[in-house]
């Protein structure tokens, strides 16, 4: 609230909380999603600022004037308003200092499975493209980032497809976030399943598994 009291002409506010999914490992929010310079429709869009939920306040007047939250959102649905809201002209401040605690570990929860996750967020930016009056450098940005976003969806639902043996099912998925992100590391995995699926496979559930111990 100090925030508020610092600047009345904010619209919406957050802080650093602690993020852990294991009580005894803790890091903040902002250890891991930094928020970088102003936090703008544009910084919220390529996630130079990322906001996390269970800090949040906001004035009721930025809500309604950017539409109320989407009910017909299954996830994700705080990230669409507060971005909404940005959009609308909200002016958003933060704190990095701790201000609460985040479990993310809850068994069940909406972020516990990342492909859904990343879906969610993928079409709501497909959904801005759609709804808000975007000028063209702010719909270059939005394009450009749901591109990269779906492409990460792909991945996702590659390695769930690993996982589970169905080879050719992960590769056509593969090819598909290739054909946007023309990524040498996804055209190494396309490679190795061509040549050694089963092989291929373990591999990148080691990675995965290696790059979520460092994230976490």
């Amino acid at each position: 609230m100090q925030l508020f009291a610092d600047d009345p002409t904010l619209g919406l506010v957050y802080c650093n909380c602690f993020a852990f999914t294991d009580p005894i490992r803790t890091q903040t929010f902002m250890d891991r999603c930094p928020s970088q310079g102003p936090a703008t429709f544009a910084a919220l869009i390529m996630e130079r600022c990322q906001i996390p939920i269970s800090t949040v306040v906001v004035r009721k007047t930025a809500v309604e004037k950017a539409g109320l939250f989407d009910e017909a959102l299954a996830r994700c649905d705080d990230y669409d308003m507060w971005m909404r809201a940005a959009f609308h002209g909200a002016k958003i401040g933060y704190s990095r200092r701790v201000q609460a605690r985040l479990n993310e570990g809850r068994p069940g929860s909406l972020g516990a499975s990342d492909a859904p996750m990343v879906e969610a967020y993928w079409k709501i930016l497909e959904k801005a493209k759609q709804t808000l009056p975007l000028a063209d450098a702010d719909r270059e940005m939005v394009e450009a980032r749901a591109a990269e976003i779906r492409a990460r969806y792909l991945i996702a639902e590659g390695k769930l497809s690993l996982r589970a043996g169905r080879f050719a099912e992960a590769a056509a998925m593969f090819a598909q976030a290739n054909v946007l992100l023309e990524s040498p590391k996804v055209s190494v995995v396309l490679f190795g399943l061509k040549i050694a699926p089963r092989v291929t496979s373990k591999l990148v559930d080691l990675a995965s598994r290696i790059q979520a111990r460092h994230a976490g």
